[in-house]
């Protein structure tokens, strides 16, 4: 698998490489957790950052807690369900390049699937404020769906809240997270085919054609009006009328001509080359958007 420096070189941006390898730091059976109580009772200070629920499957806790040689890491409970099961292949087959490093992923009986994995230092849900964050943070998000699009895999759920940032002390780094409606290629075909009414993923985030089947063109699309809408984020939220639209009949009532010009009405100023990207990627009809490759090659002339 390419690692991420490799992508970047291939645009022309030689940007910051991921973390090192943490192999072994997790070498001991107390890292295999089997229960709440037992990881609890093993790391006190264990910062729970999830939800709460009647199971682990339930409430899918997450917790920030030290490993041994010092570094945060994140332990992850996720149900042992398709979207669970998605999450924990896509996050293994992406760890340290597109993804954070996974340090131990663990089935736990009745309980659901454990990740231990990279902490990040937060995501990208503030808007940026200068345009050179801008612009580099749009350019690694294109370079690691590219990443992921080159393989015939998409992420389906791209928006701020999953795209993480790593601090790495003289650099620092991007990362997605949330794999659990991530599929192939050919997997994103056939549910669109088969279920023909609203997809995965995030409402204001969503591309036309997971609420519109019938607008479906080909499985790299989606994840580039995806793209375009987290890109526009990062000047200003995403405003509640676009979130609003959540199915394909309001989107419908919404209309093509209204929603672009609620996506192009970006408050304050913009780079010229972002806003190009916002407006192509976030073009109505899938045919009309570029690939990832393209909108990479295209930012690295800027960053």
């Amino acid at each position: 698998m390419r690692q991420l420096a490799d992508a970047l070189k291939r645009a022309g941006y030689e940007g910051k490489n991921r973390s090192p390898s943490m192999d072994g730091v997790f070498g001991s059976s107390g890292w295999r957790l089997r229960m709440n109580k037992h990881f609890l009772g093993e790391f006190p200070d264990a910062e729970p950052i999830g939800h709460k629920g009647a199971s682990l499957a339930e409430r899918r806790p997450i917790y920030r807690v030290a490993a041994s040689n010092g570094a945060n890491v994140v332990v992850k409970y996720v149900p042992n369900n398709v979207n669970g099961r998605r999450e924990a292949i896509f996050t293994r087959r992406y760890a340290g390049s597109v993804a954070p490093e996974v340090y131990s992923l663990n089935q736990i009986p009745g309980d659901g699937i454990e990740i231990i994995m990279e902490a990040a230092s937060g995501s990208i849900q503030t808007p940026f404020d200068d345009q050179g964050s801008q612009l580099w943070a749009a350019c690694e998000v294109a370079l690691m769906l590219d990443e992921m699009h080159s393989n015939g895999d998409g992420h389906y759920d791209v928006k701020p809240d999953n795209v993480v940032c790593f601090d790495y002390g003289d650099s620092e780094g991007l990362g997605l997270i949330d794999f659990g409606f991530a599929a192939t290629h050919k997997e994103v075909h056939k549910y669109v085919a088969k279920y023909k009414h609203n997809y995965h993923g995030t409402h204001g985030y969503k591309a036309p054609e997971f609420l519109l089947p019938e607008l479906f063109d080909n499985p790299v699309a989606p994840d580039v009006y995806s793209y375009g809408m987290l890109v526009r984020a990062l000047h200003e939220p995403t405003s509640k009328e676009l979130r609003s639209i959540n199915s394909g009949e309001k989107l419908r009532v919404f209309g093509e001509d209204r929603l672009r010009k609620s996506i192009l009405s970006v408050q304050g100023p913009v780079h010229p080359a972002l806003q190009e990207v916002i407006a192509i990627c976030t073009e109505y009809n899938p045919r009309m958007r570029p690939d990832f490759g393209e909108v990479s090659g295209f930012l690295a002339q800027y960053v």
